[in-house]
This record gives C-alpha cells, sequence and structure tokens, in this order.
C-alpha cells in the first residue's frame, strides 16, 4: 500500500546518488546510526569526487540487470552478502514495486541497520519497498521459487565450504537467471601482499556468530575470474561479461584527482590492455547466466 507523499520526493540518479544521500547528513540515529558510520567509515566526510564515481562506475552491471527486471511484476532478486543494505535498498527503489528483493547476511547488526534504513527510505520516498532483509547462511537458505537475479559484491571470498556455495547459488538461480559476482583480483600482486600481511595463510577458519552458531568463513579468500568462472561452469553457467576495474589505490586516487587528473578515464584506458588489466587491476565484475536448455547453451558456445 503507497505511503502518504512525503516532504522529500527524492530522487536519485544511480548507485552512487544513493549512497551519497545516505552520507551527506545523518538520516538514522542511536545504534543504527553507529552501524552505518563504521560500516562506510572510509567514505564519511571524502565520498564526493572519486569515491562516488568509483562507486558509480563499480555498479553498472548493477544497473543494466536492475533495467532488465523493471516492469516484471514477478521478478525475484537477492543481495547476498547484503551488509547493511545500500545495494538491496537500491533495487527495492528502482525497482519500486515491479520485484521482490531479499537482502541476506549474518550479522544481526548490520541487518538491523539496514531495516531502520529501510524505514527512512520508505518515508523519504512515499512507498513502501518490497524488500526484507534475512539472517542466514546462504547453505540454509530454503527456497523453491529461484530468483531471477543473484549479486554478490565482496562476499563470494568469504563463503565456505566454496564449492558448496558454488552448488547452492547456481540451484538458487532461475532459468536464465542473472548472478553478478564483484569481487577483489587475486592476481594482482600487491593484493596478495596486502591480503597476506593481514590474515596470513589462514585463507579458512571457522568464527561463531551471535546465534551461538559456528561457520567456516573465507577469509579474505579472494580468486581470479577465471577460476570464479571455473567454479559455475559445471552447473552450466556461462560467462556473459567480464570487466576489470580500478587500478590505483583510494589515496592515490584522491591525491590524482586533486591534481586535475581524470583518474576514471586513466584507469579505463589501461583495462582496455588485457594482460595489464587482469594482472594489475584491483576489482573484477564477472556476470554469469544460467541458459534455459541445452540447446541454448550450445548456441551461446558456437557465438563464442
Amino acid at each position: 500500500m503507497r505511503k502518504p507523499a512525503s516532504e522529500e520526493h527524492i530522487f536519485f540518479v544511480d548507485s552512487g546518488d544513493f549512497l551519497k544521500w545516505w552520507l551527506e547528513e545523518p538520516r538514522l540515529d542511536g545504534d543504527a546510526l553507529d552501524i552505518f558510520r563504521r560500516y562506510y567509515s572510509n567514505y564519511e566526510g571524502r565520498f564526493a569526487g572519486y569515491l562516488e564515481s568509483a562507486w558509480t562506475d563499480r555498479h553498472q552491471e548493477l544497473e543494466r540487470a536492475i533495467e532488465g527486471l523493471r516492469g516484471r511484476q514477478h521478478a525475484r532478486v537477492m543481495d547476498l552478502g547484503c551488509g547493511t543494505g545500500s545495494v538491496a535498498l537500491y533495487m527495492a527503489w528502482k525497482l519500486k514495486g515491479d520485484g521482490e528483493v531479499l537482502g541476506v547476511d549474518i550479522r544481526d547488526d548490520r541487518l538491523f541497520c539496514a531495516r531502520e534504513r529501510q524505514k527512512v527510505l520508505e518515508g523519504a520516498s512515499g512507498f513502501d519497498l518490497n524488500c526484507r532483509f534475512l539472517n542466514s547462511n546462504v547453505l540454509c537458505l530454503e527456497d523453491d521459487r529461484g530468483f531471477d537475479f543473484i549479486y554478490l559484491e565482496e562476499a563470494f571470498h568469504h563463503m565456505e565450504p566454496r564449492l558448496e556455495v558454488v552448488k547452492k547459488i547456481s540451484a538458487l538461480l532461475k532459468k536464465r537467471g542473472v548472478l553478478i559476482i564483484s569481487e577483489v583480483n587475486a592476481c594482482n600482486p600487491l593484493m596478495q601482499v596486502r591480503l597476506f600481511l593481514k590474515r596470513g595463510f589462514r585463507t579458512v577458519v571457522k568464527r561463531t556468530g551471535e546465534d551461538g552458531v559456528t561457520h567456516v568463513y573465507g577469509n579474505e579468500r579472494i580468486l581470479r575470474a577465471g577460476r570464479t568462472a571455473e567454479h559455475f561452469r559445471p552447473y552450466n553457467m556461462q560467462v556473459e561479461s567480464l570487466r576489470y576495474f580500478r587500478i590505483f589505490g583510494a589515496s592515490i586516487a584522491r591525491w590524482m584527482s586533486r591534481a586535475g587528473l581524470p583518474v576514471l578515464d586513466i584507469e579505463e584506458r589501461l583495462c582496455k590492455l588485457a594482460f595489464f588489466a587482469r594482472i594489475f587491476s584491483v576489482h573484477y565484475n564477472i556476470v554469469l547466466q544460467k541458459p534455459i536448455n541445452s540447446f541454448e547453451m550450445i548456441s551461446r558456445k558456437l557465438r563464442l
């Protein structure tokens, strides 16, 4: 049911504009505000400029996937590892009731923040969002309807046991369903050194959640894009696109931006050099899709 129109009448140009709205002034209070600020501590006070542009650029594939779902009344979307809900809420706002959005995470505090943000966004936008948040390990998800679109942003490298997670995600996708994985590039030697200094050789650990349940957890267990695709290939998941992006760290990029250099343009040009991009890019977005049948799968392979 539509709520009375609010006085703010918000409109967001893109995902960067959406996050900026939350960062430019406090929209929450109490514990929810504290959780939000901790989650986005690297963005507060310095999001405008390069970081906003980089955030928007990162979500190009996400924007296209959402546009492809608009107008489909029964579309179902999942943001897996949703954190405090930025992507899930943005998708729900974009779809405006045309589809159902589910945000999944294993952290109660972050889900609390996400639900509080949903209340604020509904009040400001003037309509109810068809969005809900669930505390669950992906392997424990029970769903027999399937999803048209599943999105993971720097979440896949935390999910274990990895092969079981891959099988589960593939099963949760409908035929012709789209999966987008946005990840850290394991081919980048500087990222590998940075993560090694942070966690050593222990890439798989056990953690006990607030519910007392112990989970196997990927400790920054990043992987290269080709390996990601290989994991999903047994389930007939076909690569639709692969894009490498970001070359410079945030601090260097902001310094370059202040010096008047077109950082995003420079990074984009460097990432067009295939070998250079595979080795030195910081992130990649890989888009995979499940064919409707074996004939479609063979046709795609012939086109490639």
